[in-house]
């Protein structure tokens, strides 16, 4: 069956994205401050489902994988690229991850200045400098915004991934889709990503680094090379299939999450039918917004629902309504952010790829990784 090569075959990885960062919104406001009298009226079935929203951070690590690896799909990789390649990713990431930190740095500060008696103290400017340079792990800091981690673990697989391309295409003395069609890829990435797999059931510990992580983000790179690539699909099979036997021996739903992720990736792309599945307006609006919106909601959702138990205790009704409320405002702030801050970090992001970057060719990305 033919994969199709439309301008628009995409569109499903976007509804994806938009599915996930919904599922991990409603998730965290979902388990917030309101949540007992939320879930004394949420039936047993969606209680569930909101529970594990969660799980829309994994869908995040597989999309990344196979956007990163179209991104990189003929380009040769050396010191130069791999570097121009780092920069167009944070200028991509950054303006919108800085402003939602300057946001929270502020809304912890608003309440020093009313009642500095009962308020936390500001974040240290080392804190902040370490965020801004997504090290705060590192360096002893927690994260300032909870949903923070997920983005050094993202600049950990860049990093990881285009270090790996540069020694296969060393040690294969090939470049883009050559190297691609290589067995000496497979044979730098398949020990990592099976390794990785060690680190499943103590992935809380190992949060805050890319190992528990990391298979994710190479299956996903695997089913774009076997989508687009003509890669052999038996590393696509024997990575599902090790990763299947992780999740039936440590009870994890994470691997599962990645699977089906990928699965959908693999199919969509081979079924127009499928794929149509994704491209409503709804869900390709939420993907095109998916990176400001997971990035604010925590913020500004969780403002709205401290409020609301201040003002209304556990009231189920009242509970119901600031829970629509912060969905809404989390909705509202994020649109602004991709407005004014998102999308021209993303036509930045493309220019320095037309106009700095002439070795590399120069085609439009079908969408930021988040």
């Amino acid at each position: 069956m033919s994969v199709d090569t439309s301008p628009h075959r995409f569109q499903y990885v976007d509804g994806l994205r938009g599915l996930a960062a919904l599922a991990v919104t409603l998730f965290h406001l979902f388990i917030g401050p309101l949540v007992r009298p939320l879930e004394s009226w949420t039936p047993a079935v969606l209680s569930t489902v909101l529970w594990h929203g969660y799980l829309g951070v994994q869908i995040f690590f597989v999309l990344s994988g196979y956007v990163i690896a179209h991104s990189l799909r003929d380009t040769t990789i050396d010191l130069g690229s791999a570097a121009r390649f780092a920069l167009r990713r944070q200028v991509r990431l950054d303006p919108p991850y800085w402003v939602v930190l300057a946001l929270a740095v502020l809304d912890q500060g608003l309440p020093l200045l009313l009642h500095p008696e009962r308020a936390a103290p500001m974040p240290s400017p080392g804190w902040i400098a370490a965020h801004l340079i997504y090290a705060q792990h590192f360096l002893g800091w927690e994260d300032i915004v909870t949903v923070f981690w997920t983005l050094c673990i993202e600049v950990q697989f860049y990093l990881l991934f285009i270090a790996l391309l540069w020694l296969a295409t060393r040690l294969a003395r090939r470049s883009g889709p050559e190297l691609i069609r290589s067995p000496v890829l497979g044979a730098v990435l398949a020990p990592l990503a099976l390794g990785s797999l060690f680190f499943v059931a103590d992935a809380a510990a190992w949060k805050h680094l890319f190992l528990p992580h990391w298979y994710l983000f190479v299956l996903g790179c695997l089913t774009y090379w076997c989508d687009f690539r003509r890669w052999s699909g038996w590393a696509l099979v024997g990575l599902s299939l090790a990763i299947a036997g992780c999740g039936a021996f440590t009870g994890e739903l994470a691997p599962f999450a990645g699977l089906a992720t990928a699965g959908l990736l693999f199919a969509s792309a081979r079924l127009p039918g499928l794929a149509r599945l994704f491209s409503g307006r709804v869900l390709q609006y939420l993907g095109r917004t998916s990176y400001s919106l997971y990035l604010v909601h925590f913020t500004v959702g969780y403002r709205v629902l401290n409020a609301g138990q201040r003002l209304t205790g556990e009231s189920r009704p009242a509970a119901l309504a600031w829970f629509a409320l912060s969905l809404l405002l989390s909705l509202a702030a994020s649109h602004l952010l991709h407005r004014w801050v998102e999308l021209p970090s993303v036509a930045l992001a493309q220019r320095l790829k037309t106009r700095l970057l002439p070795r590399d060719k120069a085609v439009p990305l079908p969408g930021p990784a988040r």
